[in-house]
C-alpha cells in the first residue's frame, strides 16, 4: 500500500510539473488580459475577415469583443481567438455610439488651453521595450529603447510650441503591475497641470505590418490604443479619431489603427489620455524616431497652435511638488 501511495504521489508530481510546463510554453498565445497584462510575451497576433484575409499583426493582447478601426478606417470587432489567430468582422462604425457612457459635454470634447500653455505628459509603462535590430534585444530592463523615442517626441513637440514633460521613470518589471505603478506617473503628470498624456509604447509583430517611408527613408508606423474598461473612453477615442484624421490628411498611412482593446491603460485619469505604439522591436530605433516629427505636426493640428514654449530641462532636476523628479537626460540612463 504504501509503495502504491508513493507511485501515485510522483504520478500526480509529474502531473502537476507537466502541466506548469505547458502553461509557460504556451503562454504568450495564452489571453491574459484579464488578468491585468496587456500584451503578449512574445510573438504576434494575426487578425483576419471572414474569408481568412489578413487585417492586422499586433502584440496587444486581443480579446473577443475588441475593436478596430483599419488603416482605411473600415470599422471591425474580434468574434474570437483561438492561438495566435483573431477572427474578425466588419461593422457599422455607428456602433461605436455603444461606447458613449459619459455626460455629452467631455464625450469627444477637446480641452482648450491658452495659448503656449499646453502641456503633454510624456511617460513609459513599458520601461523595457526596446528595438532588436538597434540593441540586439528587444527588452533593457529599466532602459529600454524606448525612452529614446520619447526624447525624439518630446524635442519634436517642442518645436511645435508645446510644453512637454518627459518622465523616464522605471515600471519594471514587464509584468501585470506595470500600469499600476506607471499610474502614479501618470497621476503625478496631471499635478504638473499636463493636460495631454501619452504613453509610449512600442509593438511586436513583423516590421513589414509597420514600415512606412517619411522624406525618402523607412519610418515606423504608429497604432493608437484605447482602453475599452475606462470610464472616459468615448472622449479618448474622439481625441483619437480627430488625430488619425488629421494625420489621413498630412500624412496617409502613418496612423495604421486605433485599436480598442480591453483593460484601462490608465485612461480612466483623463479625457485626452492616449497610448501610441511607435513600430515594432522588428524594425531599427531609427524608424520610430523618425515618426516622432509627423506625430507632432499632428497633434498640433488637432489640439492646436501655440506660442514656442521653454524647451523642457535636459538635465537632473530635484522633484518638482507633486512630482517624481525623473527628468534624466539621454546620456545618464
Amino acid at each position: 500500500m504504501k509503495k502504491k501511495q508513493i507511485l501515485t504521489g510522483l504520478v500526480s508530481a509529474v502531473g502537476v510539473i507537466g502541466l506548469v510546463s505547458f502553461i509557460i510554453l504556451k503562454l504568450p498565445a495564452i489571453n491574459l488580459a484579464g488578468y491585468g497584462v496587456s500584451e503578449r510575451s512574445a510573438g504576434y497576433y494575426t487578425i483576419v475577415d471572414e474569408n481568412n484575409v489578413p487585417l492586422l499583426e499586433t502584440g496587444i493582447l486581443v480579446t473577443k469583443g475588441d475593436q478596430f478601426i483599419n488603416a482605411d478606417n473600415q470599422f471591425y470587432e474580434i468574434t474570437g481567438v483561438a492561438g495566435n489567430i483573431a477572427y474578425a468582422r466588419s461593422a457599422d462604425i455607428a456602433t461605436l455610439t455603444d461606447w458613449t457612457t459619459e455626460s455629452a459635454q467631455t464625450t469627444g470634447a477637446l480641452v482648450a488651453a491658452a495659448p503656449g500653455q499646453t502641456t503633454v505628459g510624456i511617460y513609459h509603462t513599458h520601461s523595457d521595450e526596446s528595438y532588436t535590430p538597434t540593441s540586439g534585444r528587444s527588452s533593457k530592463v529599466g532602459k529600454g529603447d524606448i525612452f529614446a523615442v520619447g526624447d525624439s517626441l518630446t524635442q519634436a513637440m517642442q518645436q511645435k510650441g508645446f510644453a512637454v514633460l518627459h518622465d523616464t521613470t522605471a515600471h519594471d518589471p514587464h509584468d501585470a503591475g506595470a500600469y499600476k505603478r506607471s499610474r502614479r506617473t501618470a497621476t503625478s503628470l496631471l499635478k504638473q497641470q499636463a493636460s495631454i498624456l501619452i504613453d509610449v509604447h512600442r509593438d511586436s509583430a513583423p516590421a513589414k505590418a509597420y514600415t512606412t517611408e517619411l522624406n525618402g527613408k523607412d519610418a515606423a508606423k504608429v497604432t493608437i490604443v484605447i482602453g475599452r474598461q475606462n470610464p472616459k473612453r468615448s472622449a479618448n477615442l474622439a481625441v483619437a479619431r480627430s488625430i488619425k484624421d488629421a494625420a489621413d490628411k498630412q500624412y496617409p498611412g502613418l496612423f495604421r489603427a486605433i485599436f480598442m482593446a480591453r483593460g484601462s491603460y490608465n485612461q480612466d485619469l483623463g479625457t485626452q489620455a492616449l497610448l501610441l505604439e511607435f513600430g515594432t522591436d522588428k524594425q531599427p530605433l531609427e524608424a520610430p524616431q523618425r515618426s516622432t516629427a509627423a506625430v507632432a505636426e499632428v497633434l498640433a493640428t488637432v489640439f492646436g497652435a501655440t506660442a514656442p514654449a521653454a524647451p523642457a530641462p535636459a538635465t537632473p532636476l530635484p522633484g518638482l511638488p507633486g512630482g517624481t523628479g525623473n527628468y534624466v537626460a539621454p546620456q545618464n540612463r
